[in-house]
C-alpha cells in the first residue's frame, strides 16, 4: 500500500508516505469508500485517529490541545483554523497526516516532551516577500522550547530537478541573505529540466528547509542532500508519478502519515 514507510530519530517517529491513491477527496469525505481507505491505513500505522491541519501557505502552527477540531468521519478530524499549516501531538494512537500538493514535509520531533509537529514546507511557508517569520519558527514558538532541543527531518516532497519558479532577483537575493549564503549559487543554480516548470529558475525546498533550521539553532537537521538531479528520479514526487499541483491541474493529493512509535516499541 506504502510507497515510503519508514522510521525516524532512531525510531521514535514512525511515518507512511501513500502517494495520490489515498490522497483523493474520498479519504476525507464520510462515504463508504472513504470509511474503508481510513481503516486500511489506521490499522496499518497502528492508530485510532487521525488528524490533519487545513494546510495553508501559512506560518500557522496550531497545538491540538489548545485548538478546535471538527470531526468529517470516523476517526478522522480536521483543525478549524484556516491559517494552519502544521499540526503539533503528544499522543502515540493518534496519526498526523498531511495531503501535500508538491511541497516537501517537515517533521519536528521534541525528545524531552516526546512532542511531534507535523508541518508543510512548501517555500510561502519558509519563506514569502516582506516576512521575517517562518513555519518553523512559529513551531518552536509553540513547542516553548529551545530549538537546540528539537530535531527535524525533511522529505517526501518535489525536488529542484522539476520545482522552480520565473527569475526574481529580489526574493533570490533576500533568500541568499536570510540564510546568510550571499556566493551559493546552488540554491537557484541552472533551470528545471522536467515537467510543466521545465526551464525555471529552481528552487531546492529541501536546501531551504535545512538552512531555515539551521539559522534557527536545530542542530543537525535530516534532509535529502542529493548532489546530482539525475539522482532526484527516485525520490521525486513528480518523477514518481505523484505529482500534485495547480500547474498540472491534478486534484488528487498525496497523503503523509506520521506517528509516535510508543515508549518500549523502539
Amino acid at each position: 500500500m506504502a510507497i515510503e514507510r519508514k522510521q525516524i530519530f532512531s525510531g521514535a517517529i514512525e511515518y507512511i508516505f501513500l502517494g495520490k491513491d489515498h490522497g483523493d477527496s474520498s479519504s476525507l469525505l464520510q462515504t463508504e469508500a472513504g470509511t474503508a481507505k481510513r481503516k486500511e491505513i489506521m490499522s496499518a500505522l497502528n492508530i485510532e485517529q487521525m488528524f490533519f491541519p487545513r494546510v495553508e501557505f501559512t506560518t500557522g502552527v496550531a497545538n491540538f490541545h489548545d485548538s478546535n477540531t471538527i470531526q468529517l468521519g470516523p476517526g478522522l478530524w480536521r483543525t478549524q483554523n484556516d491559517s494552519d499549516a502544521g499540526l503539533v501531538f503528544r499522543d502515540t494512537r493518534v496519526g498526523i497526516g498531511i495531503l501535500t500538493y508538491d511541497c516537501p514535509i517537515g517533521v519536528v520531533w521534541d525528545p524531552i516532551q516526546r512532542a511531534m509537529c507535523v508541518v508543510r514546507l512548501g517555500l510561502k511557508n519558509i519563506y514569502r516577500p516582506g516576512w521575517n517569520y517562518s513555519i518553523l519558527e512559529e513551531v518552536v514558538k509553540v513547542l516553548k522550547t529551545s530549538p537546540h532541543h528539537l530535531k527535524l527531518w525533511v522529505g517526501c516532497g518535489i525536488g529542484p530537478c522539476c520545482y522552480g519558479h520565473d527569475p526574481d532577483e529580489k526574493r533570490e537575493r533576500e533568500i541568499r541573505e536570510r540564510f546568510d549564503k550571499l556566493d551559493n549559487d546552488f540554491l537557484f543554480y541552472g533551470s528545471v529540466m522536467n515537467g510543466p516548470r521545465k526551464g525555471k529558475i529552481p528552487y531546492d525546498l529541501y536546501r531551504i528547509a535545512y538552512y531555515e533550521a539551521i539559522r534557527l539553532g536545530i542542530d543537525d537537521p535530516e534532509m535529502l542532500d542529493i548532489a546530482a538531479q539525475t539522482e532526484w528520479r527516485t525520490h521525486c514526487t513528480c518523477h514518481i508519478g505523484n505529482y500534485w499541483s495547480r500547474v498540472a491541474g491534478d486534484k488528487k493529493r498525496n497523503l503523509f502519515l506520521a506517528r509516535i512509535v510508543p515508549t518500549g516499541i523502539i
